[in-house]
């Protein structure tokens, strides 16, 4: 063996130095860091897009605070489903949900199977059911004219972004209205299905303390393909209110911000 042989030994597979070798570990090792910061780049961009997305979610449940009646919290979590169709917006409805109990406990377990079927957000939207107040059980109207027949309380429009509300003509009964919880009531303008349930509330506490339900006028302002939401908004009236739907006469001046 010659004297260069004996200072460079060579591998006696690849025919390599020692040198080569170890600069051939140092590229795999260099390649492996790359791909592993690599890897952590693309989670830090995700984690930063879930941060942003969060904040987002965030900022559609601040906007407006969550009733606590369990009817009004289920119309109004449908109804920010409605606005905001990406699933994981639901699925922050679903932790929301699990935060109460009961019954709507079970419906965030029915969520989280559908979920996992891969059914779409619209498809758990619809899944999600308002459900009309009192059990079936009937209660008279609060609200009776000397000939005996219904008074209402209010005139309303379901319209495609939520409700137009107006004050019915009552007047055997204004007296009574100016004693009636009606502050938050907003008239005249469209508010979102939330709002209306909010701002009703109130009125609603107080027939059922008096174990009454208000009439209401319900007039159908929403577009010819558009009756499945609707449907929706009625549901939502129907857990304020007993109602009169569509009566004749058309859409009362009072209303008109439904046109």
């Amino acid at each position: 063996m010659t004297e260069r042989g004996r200072t460079f030994p060579r591998g006696l597979v690849l025919g390599l130095t020692m040198a080569e070798i170890a600069i051939l570990i140092i590229f795999v090792l260099l390649l492996a860091l790359a791909a592993l910061l690599a890897r952590e780049s693309d989670r830090r961009q995700a984690a930063e897009r879930e941060l942003v997305r969060f904040e987002q979610i965030a900022a559609l449940f601040e906007a407006e605070a969550l009733p606590e009646d369990p009817v009004a919290l289920r119309a109004a979590l449908r109804e920010r489903v409605d606005d905001h169709r990406d699933a994981d917006s639901w699925r922050e409805l679903v932790r929301e949900i699990e935060a109460t109990p009961g019954e709507l406990r079970e419906m965030a377990e029915a969520m989280n199977a559908a979920a996992q079927r891969g059914m779409s957000p619209a498809e758990v939207r619809d899944a999600i059911e308002i459900r009309q107040i009192g059990g079936g059980s009937d209660h008279p109207s609060c609200w009776y004219d000397r000939d005996g027949t219904v008074a209402y309380l209010f005139d309303v429009a379901l319209v495609a972004r939520g409700f137009v509300v107006d004050l019915a003509r009552a007047p055997q009964h204004e007296a009574e209205r100016a004693l009636l919880p009606l502050d938050l009531v907003q008239t005249g303008s469209v508010v979102s299905q939330a709002q209306f349930l909010r701002q009703t509330r109130p009125v609603y506490e107080w027939s059922v303390e008096r174990s009454c339900r208000f009439f209401v006028r319900a007039f159908d302002a929403t577009a010819a393909d558009q009756k499945d939401l609707y449907k929706r908004r009625m549901g939502a009236l129907e857990s304020r209110f007993y109602k009169n739907a569509n009566p004749t006469g058309g859409l009362p001046a009072g209303l008109r911000a439904a046109r």
